[in-house]
């Protein structure tokens, strides 16, 4: 993992969930490489269901969503490959507002939630449920 890392990965073998948890906010640069920290990281292989937890991020810049959404996450999905990458991503209700009222994120977003993508993929506001979801399929 990246020094200074903000980075928490911890894999739950009772969920077969791996939990991925930003405890702080990050410079691009840097969060670039805590997500490519998260391809690496052994526990990553055991999985493809991941929790994403950025409840403690602000709103991500255009610039770093569009770089998760269009580089990060095609290249997570094909390190899964042949199996199916489910990513659940747990944000916090100002977050959620914040995205919901920038409409170059939401373009992204839409996109990245559309179907016919190489991995499926939800946000949630509750931890529990996002646990549902990952691991109903």
């Amino acid at each position: 993992m990246p020094s200074n890392s903000s980075l928490q990965l911890n894999y739950r073998p009772d969920l077969g969930v791996l939990m991925v948890r930003w405890l702080e906010d990050s410079t691009f640069p840097h969060l670039q490489d805590e997500y490519e920290a998260v391809l690496t990281a052994e526990p990553t292989q055991r999985t493809g269901r991941w929790l994403l937890d950025v409840r403690r991020r602000p709103t991500p810049t255009i610039e770093a969503a569009n770089w998760v959404i269009y580089n990060w996450m095609p290249r997570a999905a094909a390190t899964l490959l042949p199996d199916r990458l489910r990513i659940a991503y747990l944000i916090s209700s100002l977050r959620a507002e914040a995205l919901s009222s920038d409409p170059d994120i939401q373009i992204s977003l839409q996109d990245a939630l559309a179907p016919g993508r190489h991995y499926d993929m939800a946000v949630f506001g509750d931890e529990a449920e996002a646990v549902r979801w990952l691991t109903a399929a």
